[in-house]
């Protein structure tokens, strides 16, 4: 009950702010900086047939999608930014509150980011695995199973395989948004957080030549407007030029954020302390048969995906190709005798804590 409270709270104090003048303005506050999210856009056009495309992604892919183009969506609101909050759904609402330790007031400034960038970047509100499949078959971006020492979840990163040949860097940039949407599926993750594996091997500075400004403050931007705590960052295979580039870019950075990042020296004995090397590649120093978890883990959605899409289908509902978005929320008829209390810090859920207190969910591989 208390957790229904805080996200109708929430989501009127989100439908208020979004429906003031200025309300959708390309500006954000991040660590108390405004930040302008214009010019986030590319003149991109979308890649043509994917050679390599199976018929298996050709039924998840639904249409014209299944010669490999790639299609987002976009921003789904343009004739209608008003119904863009109750869209969010529940789950996006319930996150957003987890992340902010259930304080209201903070998750309204966290949802209106995300909405933001979306919006400017003209991003849908949330990725299926066939809008990004092309990116995602490169492995660029992806996850590792399971989770590290700490109950977080795990993102890897492999910048050698963006190839602005394959797809336009934008693409990349939406299938490593798609992989911290999927492990923020756990309410768990949600509250403990995630942590990015960047090999840096086979990447030097010539790998900038294949971004545009619109992309670099994309990428900039991307995770800081995603509702989810990034608690820290592993460099591994880092070249003498790329460590003092990093380095560079660190040092304009705040303390707190300089913590955050880790050089790994060549026996990777900084990344086993936080991850077991079993739930490594083996450039990791883990084991074999990552590539191939990670190939299954695709198909997997693109499977769940299809029959999400058939269910709608046989229910009435039709399909157009586009990102189906959650149900609205619905608010419930207003009682006399409602009690008015402070949700300024709603405790989680009871089915959300152990005894103690504490989580106590299992924490369930990917």
């Amino acid at each position: 009950l208390e957790a229904e409270r805080a996200i109708l709270r929430l989501m009127s104090a989100v439908e208020e702010e979004w429906n003031k003048p200025g309300g959708r303005a390309a500006t954000v506050q991040i660590n108390g900086i405004g930040i302008d999210l214009s010019d986030l856009q590319n003149d991109v056009r979308a890649p043509g047939p994917d050679p390599d495309a199976t018929a298996a992604d050709g039924d998840a892919n639904d249409g014209g999608a299944s010669s490999g183009l790639l299609r987002t969506g976009g921003w789904p609101f343009r004739a209608n930014e008003h119904d863009a909050v109750r869209h969010l759904g529940r789950e996006m609402l319930l996150q957003c509150l987890r992340v902010r330790g259930w304080r209201v007031d903070q998750s309204v400034q966290v949802a209106l980011r995300f909405m933001r960038f979306r919006r400017n970047a003209d991003w849908s509100l949330y990725f299926r695995a066939r809008d990004v499949l092309r990116p995602l078959r490169t492995g660029m971006a992806s996850l590792l199973p399971g989770r590290d020492r700490f109950g977080r979840a795990m993102i890897y990163v492999k910048p050698r395989f963006l190839d602005p040949a394959l797809c336009p860097v934008e693409y990349f940039q939406q299938s490593a948004c798609y992989c911290i949407q999927e492990a923020n599926r756990d309410p768990v993750v949600q509250s403990k957080g995630v942590v990015i594996v960047v090999d840096t091997s086979g990447t030097g500075l010539m790998t900038l030549g294949n971004y545009t400004y619109e992309d670099l403050r994309r990428g900039a931007l991307m995770f800081n407007c995603y509702p989810s705590r990034v608690r820290h960052t592993y460099i591994v295979h880092a070249s003498g030029t790329m460590y003092a580039s990093v380095k560079a870019i660190l040092a304009m950075m705040r303390p707190v954020t300089r913590a955050k990042v880790t050089f790994v020296s060549e026996d990777l004995s900084e990344l086993h302390e936080a991850i077991d090397p079993k739930l490594l590649p083996p450039e990791m120093g883990g084991v074999d048969g990552y590539d191939e978890w990670w190939q299954k883990y695709v198909d997997e959605r693109l499977s769940a995906e299809g029959r999400e899409q058939r269910e709608v289908a046989e229910g009435g509902g039709g399909s157009n190709g586009s990102p189906a978005l959650p149900p609205p929320v619905e608010r419930p008829r207003r009682r006399s005798t409602a009690r008015s209390r402070s949700l300024e810090r709603t405790p989680p859920p009871l089915e959300e804590r152990g005894g103690d207190g504490s989580t106590g969910l299992p924490l369930p591989g990917l």
